[in-house]
């Protein structure tokens, strides 16, 4: 039996915080174009870090309680 030793902290996958615009329309399964309607009209979070649109980031915590809200709102 193989002991166990625990993974340093620098060694271990890193959880990202924020999504780029494609990564969020992955995640919810849709498009980079319909993820920019629901940042503009639906109130999905978004932080700007400039540059332009290419630096827009999802808060994984904010998408995770936009998606909430949704739901909690369509079965009202």
């Amino acid at each position: 039996m193989r002991k166990r030793t625990a993974v340093p902290a620098d060694k271990r996958p890193i959880q990202p915080l924020a999504l780029s615009v494609e990564e969020a329309g992955h995640a919810l399964g849709v498009g980079k174009d319909k993820i920019y309607h629901l940042i503009k009209f639906k109130g999905l979070p978004v932080i700007d870090l400039g540059e332009g649109r290419e630096m827009l980031r999802v808060p994984v915590e904010g998408l995770k309680r936009w998606l909430e809200k949704q739901e909690k709102s369509s079965v009202a």
